[in-house]
């Protein structure tokens, strides 16, 4: 019996250890997690080349992606840390497409983020050649 309890907890411990996995982020897009919201102007095709040239000039590793099952919602996905390979450690601007034109968007971490951190992600969108966050923008 002993054994039994001594394995079932070692058992325990390196299942603890292996599952490395993060927050999915069906489980980052939540309430909880939700730190500022904007509405843009631009249209997904807008605001991808707005990434694209915000890539080239900061040299910084943010992403867009188009929902494969819903071409109305799309992410800029950026990491908070060098590496960074689960979604705990990047910050998701969700946004959906509306019909009016608008495309609504919402920014999610698991971390807190500072203000200038929300303004940067908006920034990819609003003033692509700006790197990092810069006031009265």
């Amino acid at each position: 019996m002993k054994k039994l309890a001594v394995l079932l907890g070692v058992l325990t411990l390196a299942g603890c250890a292996g599952n490395n996995q993060g927050l999915s982020l069906n489980l980052i897009e939540d309430p909880l997690y939700l730190r500022a919201e904007h509405d843009f102007e631009q249209n997904f095709v807008q605001i991808q080349r707005a990434v694209f040239r915000h890539q080239d000039a900061c040299h910084d590793n943010v992403r867009f992606e188009v929902d494969a099952g819903n071409p109305n919602y799309a992410r800029i996905i950026k990491p908070l840390v060098a590496n960074a390979t689960n979604y705990s450690d990047m910050m998701i601007l969700s946004m959906a497409e509306l019909r009016s034109g608008v495309t609504r968007a919402k920014l999610y971490s698991y971390y807190v983020t500072t203000r200038d951190q929300a303004r940067e992600m908006f920034n990819v969108v609003l003033h692509p050649e700006q790197c990092g966050a810069q006031p009265n923008s």
